[in-house]
This record gives C-alpha cells, sequence and structure tokens, in this order.
C-alpha cells in the first residue's frame, strides 16, 4: 500500500525526474527505517527466547545436579553402611578361625568341635551378608575380600581333617605338613596383613585419608 501511495504521488507531481527521485529516495528511507526496526525488533525477540531458554537450561542442569548429589550421598551413606557392618563380619570370622586353629588351649575351655561351630556361623553369617552387597564394592576390594575369606576357609577345613579328626595327611611322610602350625601361623601373620589391606581399601572407597 505504501509503495501505490508513493506512486500515485509522483503521478500527481507530474512524474518529473526531480519528484520521481525524490519519491524513491523517500520511499527507500522509509523502507529501510521499517527495515531496520523490524530487524531490532527480531533481534530483541531471538534473544528474548535465548535468554528464556538458557535460563531453562541453567534450571535443568541444577536439578539435575542436585538429583545426582542426592543420589551419590545415598550411594556413598549405603556404603558406609555395608563396610562397617562387613568389616565387623571379617573381623569376627578371622578371630572365630584363628580361636578354632590357635596352639594354646584350656581344659576348660570350648572342644575343637565348639570352637569349629563357632567359626562356621561365623562363615556362613559373612556370606549371608557379604554376597548380596558385594556390587557396592570395587572389584579389586571384592578379590581381597574373596581371598581374604577363602584362606580362613581352607585353613579351617584342613584343620578339621588333619587336626580336629586326626586323618592322615599322606602316605608319603616327606609331604606331611604340619597343618596345626601353618594354620596357626596363617591366622596371626598372613590373615592381618590382607585384613590391614581391606582396611586400606575400604577407607579409599569412603573417601578417607589414611
Amino acid at each position: 500500500m505504501l509503495i501505490e501511495f508513493l506512486q500515485q504521488l509522483a503521478v500527481t507531481l507530474g512524474g518529473t525526474a526531480v519528484a520521481t527521485f525524490a519519491i524513491a529516495w523517500l520511499a527507500r528511507s522509509i523502507i529501510t527505517n521499517w527495515l531496520s526496526k523490524d530487524v531490532e525488533r527480531y533481534k530483541t525477540q531471538l534473544k528474548a527466547e535465548s535468554d528464556v531458554s538458557v535460563e531453562r537450561l541453567r534450571s535443568d542442569l541444577q536439578i539435575t545436579a542436585a538429583k545426582r548429589n542426592i543420589e551419590f550421598s545415598r550411594i556413598h551413606e549405603k556404603r558406609l553402611e555395608i563396610i562397617s557392618e562387613l568389616a565387623g563380619k571379617l573381623v569376627t570370622f578371622h578371630q572365630a578361625v584363628a580361636s578354632y586353629v590357635s596352639v594354646f588351649e584350656w581344659k576348660e575351655g570350648p572342644s575343637k568341635e565348639e570352637r569349629r561351630k563357632l567359626a562356621a556361623d561365623a562363615f556362613t553369617k559373612f556370606n549371608e551378608y557379604y554376597h548380596p552387597r558385594r556390587f557396592f564394592l570395587p572389584q579389586h576390594t571384592v578379590e581381597k575380600v574373596e581371598d581374604f575369606r577363602e584362606g580362613l576357609y581352607k585353613i579351617s577345613i584342613d584343620f578339621m581333617f588333619y587336626v580336629e579328626q586326626g586323618r592322615p595327611f599322606s602316605k608319603d611322610p616327606a609331604k606331611d605338613i604340619d597343618v596345626w602350625a601353618k594354620a596357626s601361623e596363617y591366622t596371626s601373620v598372613e590373615a592381618p596383613k590382607l585384613l590391614k589391606e581391606l582396611e586400606d581399601d575400604f577407607r579409599k572407597v569412603l573417601g578417607i585419608d589414611n
């Protein structure tokens, strides 16, 4: 409509070159000014939309970060609970086996059979707690726990067969081993070393400095 109006104005003014030039310049100025305002309005709109998008993204990221912090906190608390309980059961199992294979015995104390049953009970309770919760621990820690457990279990079995029940260990005397002394040494020397390594691992998992 603006172009038609200017064309009609040119005709009214007689269509001279000067009039035509003036009208063309006026039209260009009007259009340029209009386009400039339109561009500015578009830029303002884009900025407003961009600001909204950025703010929405920032809010989403903050919510996600908060959720992850909560989840991490819960996992950390669960790990702390599991490791505390697990460490206690490891120590109980170790003490029960150490008592079972100890070279020191008292007449009025529990018999080897009674001590074996206490060790077996500690082993069972440890397994029941450990197996469904081992996934909360790093793989290398799981391997150390299982090495510790299997070591104590093996010497307990050997002790039961060859000391408590007195079965002949070997037909070849050269291959006989003092199972009692070996079991006692394992529980007093090797097992505490593994237990110390596990304690260090547990501290690292919980982010506690040694």
